[in-house]
């Protein structure tokens, strides 16, 4: 399993998250409700892959909102890696259960 790297960069003054390290980079704007549907559409691509995704985050803030924005993608990001991991799991299990089949 390999794992990628995305960053956030934050506009405070307009507005705006971008997430880079993706096959597209996705912005987003929080000018007021965020939609999270195309990063879920770029992150989707790399369960056949069996990709996991490595956040990095550097970024202190004041403001409240951002900072639940901020949080609600690291959430998206890990849930996103504990499913590939599940997902892998699951997989060399079945890998194991056929091999001992065919012993």
């Amino acid at each position: 399993m390999s794992e990628i790297t995305c960053e956030i960069s934050v506009n405070e003054e307009d507005h705006l998250l971008t997430i880079t390290g993706l096959n597209n980079q996705v912005d987003l704007d929080y000018t007021s409700d965020v939609d999270f549907t195309q990063l879920v559409k770029e992150l989707t691509v790399f369960i056949d892959e069996e990709k996991t995704v490595k956040l990095e985050l550097q970024h202190d803030t004041d403001d409240k909102k951002l900072e639940i924005i901020l949080k609600t993608i690291e959430n998206i990001f890990s849930s996103f890696d504990e499913a590939i991991n599940i997902n892998s799991d699951e997989d060399n299990h079945d890998d194991e259960s056929i091999e001992s089949l065919i012993s």
